[in-house]
């Protein structure tokens, strides 16, 4: 395995002076493994998005479709679309 120095990050005054690279797929599939320890976390794959509904500026809640439309309501919700986040740009383009 090839090292190389990205930056100095010794000089952060934090408990953990490091970053670490991880891709995507890894990070996604662990976040949703720690999320299943939560009771009411719910994990829906392969959605198509058709609107999202905004409580201030945070998502409360999406229409979906996956065989037939739903409704989902959310504390938290995570896009992991892509750069090109359909659900960034629904909420960003819409007013709250």
């Amino acid at each position: 395995m090839n090292h190389f120095r990205l930056a100095a990050f010794e000089y952060l005054k934090t408990k953990y002076p490091y970053i670490t690279l991880v891709p995507q797929a890894d990070y996604l599939a662990f976040i949703v493994e720690e999320a299943r320890r939560i009771p009411l976390f719910t994990w829906r794959w392969e959605r198509e998005l058709r609107s999202s509904s905004k409580k201030r500026a945070f998502v409360a809640g999406l229409l979906s479709r996956s065989g037939g439309l739903h409704e989902l309501r959310a504390g938290l919700t995570v896009a992991a679309d892509g750069r090109f986040s359909r659900l960034r740009n629904l909420c960003w383009s819409s007013s709250p």
